[in-house]
């Protein structure tokens, strides 16, 4: 927590060739299981009186960019739906009558060591193997500090764009 994930997979996706596309930030964890299939996958319209068509995060990141934590904190029948998606490109929605492909990118960040995640039992074996094709190690901060003074002056021009403020410089020594 705080190593600046999110952070991460933004600056990946800004400075990509899918910068232009949507970045989609999913916490895979804030999600009731009931409601996980349809917060992926997207639902049909017309699939059941009453329910309304929704667009899925697969769906919704088009061509750009999709960041997912809190994977392992899914159940592993949940977890299968993202391993089928990483074997096939593929994914239905539900009531859907058709394969959609996925044709953006899949940054996947974990708390921990995913290997140990596997031998806790708290993510699929199969899903890591298929998910770990690029990793970065992200250390803590506290064995950062040189990052500290860039990230301060990041969050430091985020702020100042959204208000119009002239931008400081924050200096080294912070």
């Amino acid at each position: 927590t705080g190593t600046g994930k999110s952070f991460l997979a933004r600056y990946i996706h800004e400075k990509s060739g899918a910068g232009g596309e949507a970045f989609v930030e999913w916490h895979a964890g804030s999600v009731p299981e009931s409601l996980i299939e349809s917060e992926v996958l997207g639902v049909e319209r017309g699939v059941a009186t009453g329910v309304l068509p929704r667009v899925g995060i697969l769906e919704a990141a088009g061509g750009g960019t999709l960041s997912i934590s809190g994977l392992e904190e899914l159940p592993p029948s949940a977890q299968a739906i993202f391993l089928r998606l990483l074997e096939s490109g593929e994914f239905e929605k539900i009531g859907g009558q058709r394969m959609t492909r996925f044709r953006g990118r899949m940054i996947v960040c974990f708390p921990e060591d995913p290997g140990k995640l596997v031998k806790d039992g708290r993510l699929r074996a199969d899903l890591l193997y298929r998910l770990d094709v690029f990793r970065i190690d992200l250390p803590p901060l506290r064995e950062r500090r040189g990052d500290v003074a860039r990230l301060a002056n990041a969050f430091m021009k985020q702020e100042c764009r959204k208000t119009g403020k002239k931008v400081p410089e924050v200096s080294q020594s912070l």
